[in-house]
């Protein structure tokens, strides 16, 4: 689950106009559905549903916390692409793990 917050950030690091144009369209067409699949066809959120769902049991409550993990990740993603925050590559990962290990565990905590 982490590495799917860190794979993300990465992602748009080092796509910064790419990641931009991905939300400006995002819901916005009028041609069919443009949602983004990965290499194995399924949509971002469905792997990071998919990840949540092998680290935390399945609680009625979850479907709010995939979603607030990515509200979290993308946030800092684009607060790093706006130059805000650390600008070290390193230092941006080292971050991105931190917040998702803390999503987790709180959640974890809450679940027990």
């Amino acid at each position: 689950l982490i590495a799917v917050g860190l794979a993300y950030v990465r992602y748009a690091v080092t796509n910064p106009e790419l990641f931009e144009l991905m939300f400006k369209i995002a819901g916005k067409t009028t041609m069919g559905d443009v949602r983004g699949v990965s290499p194995t066809g399924r949509d971002p959120y469905e792997i990071l549903i998919a990840a949540w769902s092998r680290v935390c049991s399945a609680q009625p409550e979850d479907d709010f916390s995939p979603l607030a993990l990515w509200s979290v990740v993308h946030g800092f993603a684009q607060l790093l692409n706006q130059g805000l925050g650390p600008q070290d590559e390193e230092a941006q990962l080292l971050a991105a793990r931190e917040i998702c290990a803390s999503m987790i565990d709180g959640r974890l905590k809450r679940l027990g």
